[in-house]
């Protein structure tokens, strides 16, 4: 042991030696630098009331040069940095410094601390253990207990506590808090997912409707044909409360209507079956669909569809969707009834070869007034057609020449034939086994409880469980027997005990004093709560337990597969939603729907919906292409390709774009900045205001150039331009530019906005949505987009800041790098961190630089794979 610490300090002092005589330059130029920049800053402002005499909150500030790698002296240095970007230093009653000496005094503290990185060398890490995300969460108790939810509209992460850490990632553990509210909701979460996934036996009364539309349909009209000829010319065949017999014994006959035939869209069809056009309602008369109405209102067990379906495919729309829901037997004394949308999937499959398209929805899941169908002894399951609208038809560029835009021909939902059941135990769900395993032949209950347990702690707790966990796990099982719970209750009991526990809620990483390797299984639980947001599949758990995936080769390999791993979208969706801060899209005003072409009632709100989901979800489509293609970092700001679906496409005036899939095609001009050019980004910078210039300049020096900017000052007027407009009139004489240079000329306030104002007109050309601002005649207004960067240096216009931001050392690259090394890590950076960064960003340059090759090279990183 003792010589084992004698080599580490000699290889420690070996180390610091050759930076130090690496580096003697740099050393000269910074304290070059401090005489120049900060030395004469501290002695005009800061001595009076920080200095030899006067030593205000114990904060000294004369003296040498600082030394920022003793933790109290940076402490120090940095308070006082915040300070004076905030404009509490120096008092409002003294002189105010200029602009560009308070600059460079905050700039030299900066790099002050960025040379500490050679003495702490990577920092403490990881001060506290973290804590899964809400989401992860949500994800870790489906997998743990072989749910899926496919299609459903059910948001399980929604019903615990948000997580959110302003500027940070949710995922950061030195600022995560636990809220006792946490453990009450995940407790009532997992025991709700445990009765859908070990149903108690009995319990639900399965049920199966099987329906040929084409018969149904072949008698409707059938009976229009026996009518007499001077009624058979007007009337419509129809299918109103048809009778629907039970598949199973015992059960009533359900009843069938189809509603909306005497609307153009919604036809029978002996030989096809009954097609369906869009209601994109969810209250309200005259809805378009397909209702059976059950005999009795279960709510156990899992309400399944099954149905031949196809789509009528036009042109100018997209793919039907074919939706489930619930609803009330009866209407309301308005005639209308309010829809409760249960789950929900894009038919693609051509009318002419139909295909079966399942749903499933656990009932106890479905987010609905159950008091109504109780009251009723009955409920009504609605099949219909929720597909939105695309976009505006004709394109924006032809509106002004068409006063009323005619509505364009919709994509119609076919459905031949369906099946509605309510599905009991054993048949769902499919993975209700890891859970609870069968007993084994002559297996006594005691050993078959104890091998269901050590089976389940091991994926739960991400490790093989201790003998005494599962000694206390077996202990509370028994518990609950010898109180009289049979088998399956205490069962269940013990189960949700261990997913509320410390060892499912948080990444249990063992530290020492001295920094050690991450054991495999501490490994692999980073490795897939990052790449895949969710716990350690069977092959993680495989190479965890015979220890292969502490090899780099192996690393490497996981990282791969991982990438093509389904939910390695999720990965990119939380963290596209949280760096650049995308959540306010949801809420966002004013809508995304005001313009001419869309103005068909109901057709707006719901185009609302669909086209906010397809803004937010972009940037986490447009980061999986690249990370799959492993394409260089500097093509998420400069790309002649965008990635879009049917719907975005028509946003962005492109054609030729078929389908929900989510694909690369070639960018219009205004579309060739990726994430620059977003209209997710845009419209989260903008937040909703008409004047959004200070607001973008502030979110681009956030995001794209990686400036701390701190919040303003207590007294400052932070009130948004168009607001300032509204209030003095006098502004309304001078341009924005000139109100924005009038805003900096104030010195406490240029310390920060010179460096973010003049960035926010490069976005001038678009609206408060991200769409390209445009006439009243549809032509793209001309914008002056030039501005200036952080440093000072003018830009001509967009095109020539996404130049800048994608050149060789951009400080997009360099930005980009350090939010994705601390969502890996899950903490923020220590001072200590860049020079691992670093040394991650010149590994990943040698394999082309591309995405998957900077992951990569964090995964295999000393702070990834140490604790």
């Amino acid at each position: 042991m003792r010589s084992t610490v004698l080599i580490r300090c000699a290889l420690g002092l070996l180390a610091l030696a050759a930076v130090a005589g690496a580096d003697t330059a740099g050393d000269a130029r910074h304290l070059a630098d401090y005489q120049r920049q900060v030395a004469p800053f501290v002695q005009q402002h800061c001595l009076s009331c920080h200095g030899p005499t006067k030593q205000k909150a114990g904060l000294r500030l004369d003296g040498p040069p600082p030394d920022l790698s003793d933790l109290a002296v940076a402490e120090h240095w940095l308070s006082a940095k915040r300070l004076v970007a905030q404009g509490d230093m120096p008092p409002t009653k003294e002189p105010r410094p200029a602009a560009s000496d308070m600059v460079e005094f905050m700039a030299w503290i900066d790099a002050a601390a960025v040379r500490a990185a050679v003495v702490t060398r990577g920092g403490v890490g990881r001060r506290a253990l973290r804590r899964l995300t809400r989401e992860e969460y949500a994800a870790t108790v489906t997998d743990l207990l072989g749910l899926t939810f496919p299609g459903a509209h059910i948001d399980l992460a929604g019903r615990l506590p948000s997580d959110t850490v302003p500027n940070a990632f949710a995922n950061d553990s030195n600022l995560q808090t636990t809220q006792a509210l946490q453990l009450r909701r995940s407790l009532d979460l997992a025991e709700d997912l445990l009765d859908i996934a070990l149903p108690r036996p009995g319990t639900i009364v399965p049920l199966r409707y099987d329906i040929d539309l084409c018969a149904l349909a072949a008698k409707a009209q059938a009976t229009v044909a026996a009518l007499p000829e001077d009624k058979r010319a007007k009337a419509v065949p129809q299918i109103s409360n048809a009778a629907v017999p039970s598949a199973l014994a015992g059960a009533k006959p359900a009843q069938l209507t189809v509603f909306g035939l005497r609307q153009p869209a919604t036809q029978i069809d002996p030989a096809r079956g009954v097609l369906i056009g869009s209601n994109p309602v969810i209250t309200g008369g005259g809805v378009q669909g397909i209702s059976v109405i059950f005999p009795s209102a279960p709510e156990r067990g899992v309400l399944r569809l099954r149905a031949i379906a196809g789509a009528t495919a036009e042109a100018t729309d997209g793919a039907p969707r074919l939706r489930l829901n619930l609803a009330e037997v009866s209407y309301n004394l308005t005639g209308a009834t309010v829809l409760y949308p249960c789950a929900e999937v894009a038919v693609t499959a051509p009318a002419d070869a139909p295909v079966e398209y399942v749903l499933d929805i656990p009932l106890a899941l479905i987010n609905a007034e159950w008091s109504l169908f109780r009251r009723a002894k009955a409920y009504r399951v609605q099949l219909d057609n929720a597909a939105a609208i695309l976009g505006p038809t004709p394109p924006p560029a032809q509106l002004a020449k068409d006063a009323k835009p005619s509505p364009p021909p919709r994509s119609l939902l076919l459905i031949r034939s369906l099946s509605l059941e309510i599905v009991a135990e054993p048949a769902w769900p499919a993975g209700s086994e890891t859970v609870l395993a069968p007993p084994k032949t002559g297996e006594d209950e005691s050993a078959h409880i104890r091998r269901s347990l050590i089976d389940f702690l091991g994926r739960a707790f991400r490790r093989p469980p201790r003998e005494d966990e599962t000694a206390r796990y077996l202990a509370l099982y028994q518990t609950n027997r010898s109180g009289g719970a049979d088998l399956l209750s205490a069962y269940k009991t013990t189960i949700a005990a261990a997913l509320i526990a410390p060892q499912t809620w948080y990444l249990m990483e063992r530290k020492t004093a001295e920094r050690q390797p991450l054991d495999p299984w501490e490994l692999a639980a980073r490795l897939s709560y990052l790449m895949t947001a969710g716990p350690p599949d069977a092959e993680l758990r495989a190479k965890a337990a015979d220890g292969s995936l502490k090899s780099e080769a192996e690393l490497r390999r996981q990282v791969r597969r991982l990438t093509d791993h389904d939910r390695a979208a999720e990965f990119c969706r939380q963290f596209s939603r949280q760096w650049l801060d995308l959540d306010v899209i949801s809420h966002l005003e004013p809508a995304f729907t005001s313009i001419r072409g869309i103005d068909q009632g109901n057709e707006i709100e719901w185009y609302e919906r669909a086209i906010r989901a397809d803004v937010l979800e972009e940037p986490a489509q447009t980061l999986l292409s690249a990370l799959r293609g492993d394409v260089p970092v500097a093509r998420l700001v400069e790309s002649d390709q965008v990635v879009v679906n049917d719907r975005m496409a028509r946003f962005y005036g492109i054609d030729g774009v078929r389908g929900p899939a989510w694909r690369q095609v070639p960018a219009p001009a205004d579309r060739r900045g990726g994430l620059l050019t977003a209209s997710s980004c845009i419209a989260a910078a903008t937040g909703g205001k008409k004047r959004g210039e200070i607001k973008r300049g502030v979110y681009l020096a956030r995001h794209f150039f990686g400036l701390d900017i701190p919040s303003p000052p207590g007294n400052a007027d932070i009130k948004p331009l168009d607001i300032q407009l509204a209030e003095d009139r006098k502004l309304a004489d001078i341009s924005t530019r000139q109100h924005v240079e009038r805003h900096i000329s104030v010195p406490t306030c240029a310390v920060c906005h010179t460096r973010t104002d003049p960035l926010g007109f490069a976005w001038d050309s678009y609206d408060s949505c991200g769409r390209v601002r445009r006439t009243k005649d549809g032509v793209p207004v001309k914008a002056d987009t030039s501005g200036r960067l952080p440093d000072s240096t003018a830009f001509a216009d967009l095109d020539a800041l996404r130049r800048h931001l994608a050149g060789d050392g951009s400080p997009f690259s360099e930005t980009f790098a350090k939010r994705l090394f601390a969502y890996a890590l899950g903490r923020g950076l220590d001072h200590g961190d860049g020079a691992y960064l670093k040394q991650i960003q010149a590994a990943a340059a040698k394999e082309g630089g591309g995405l998957r090759a900077l992951l990569t090279a964090m995964v295999l990183s000393e702070p990834f794979r140490t604790k």
